[in-house]
């Protein structure tokens, strides 16, 4: 049994409240909960209008299968971006 980890700095374009902010993260949050079996947390940056951090965590039974859930993770991440947010950066580290 593995634990992956994964760590996304995302840049947003089209926020201008934290509102604004916390209605997309909220948005993007309840997706991936409802898609993937994983635990996922907001960490840095919280006030800042400009950036979205957030830590997801999963187990998984060996390195491949989470390899493979971790595309699929960011697959889904990437795609229900809003527009004008980018992916800045993804950590994974494997425990």
């Amino acid at each position: 049994m593995r634990i992956f980890y994964l760590e996304y700095h995302i840049k947003l374009d089209t926020v201008f409240s934290i509102k604004d902010k916390r209605s997309l993260r909220l948005r993007l949050f309840n997706r991936l909960k409802k898609n993937f079996n994983i635990s996922i947390m907001e960490e840095d940056k919280r006030d800042s209008l400009d950036y979205l951090d957030f830590g997801i965590c999963y187990l998984a039974p060996d390195i491949s299968f989470g390899d493979s859930y971790y595309e699929k993770i960011d697959l889904f991440i990437s795609s229900n971006l809003e527009l004008g947010s980018s992916i800045i950066e993804v950590h994974k580290e494997i425990i």
